[in-house]
């Protein structure tokens, strides 16, 4: 189906040739994977969820599951910087695009790109175009190889996410 609209990421998948698993425009804007997933008919750990952190004074972008939580502390010990969120205005700012539809590539600003590696376990990433209506499946390795991601173990282990929410939970009865 061709698109109908410039999208920086979607020319670099044609321009590189890089094979397409699947496509869709859908016919509304989704507010976000979860809902997108839905549509798709895709598992929500197919789906890619690009988010975008301060790391001191300039932003990184991370490919991840919307199941993954994110660990800002290994973030910081790897950066030697203070790591937290962006904001939604400031990813639109940055990206250029709707805060529900960032692309893993092709941003008005170009900054580093950080994916989960648990993504990559998967047959296929479903990542947006540029646009929340705008989906694109891709393998792991042409994903990678379009975006020139850095493959890293970026979220909190699930024991370690449990014993946290455990402590949290027996601080706030105190």
């Amino acid at each position: 189906m061709p698109l109908e609209m410039e999208f920086p990421f979607w020319d670099m998948i044609v321009n590189a040739a890089i094979p397409v698993v699947d496509q869709r425009q859908l016919h509304h804007l989704t507010r976000g994977v979860y809902q997108a997933a839905e549509i798709l008919q895709a598992d929500i750990l197919q789906m890619g969820q690009v988010s975008v952190y301060w790391c001191g004074h300039r932003p990184i972008a991370v490919l991840s599951s919307p199941a993954a939580r994110i660990d800002l502390e290994r973030l910081q010990d790897w950066f030697g910087f203070v790591v937290r969120p962006a904001t939604a205005t400031e990813v639109a700012a940055i990206c250029g695009t709707h805060v529900n539809g960032i692309p893993p590539s092709g941003l008005a600003y170009q900054m580093p790109l950080f994916i989960d590696e648990d993504l990559l376990d998967q047959p296929a990433i479903w990542v947006s175009a540029g646009d929340p209506a705008i989906w694109v499946a891709l393998t792991p390795k042409n994903l990678v190889r379009v975006t020139g991601g850095y493959v890293m173990h970026l979220k909190v282990d699930p024991y370690l996410h449990l014993v946290t929410t455990a402590s949290q939970a027996d601080s706030s009865r105190s």
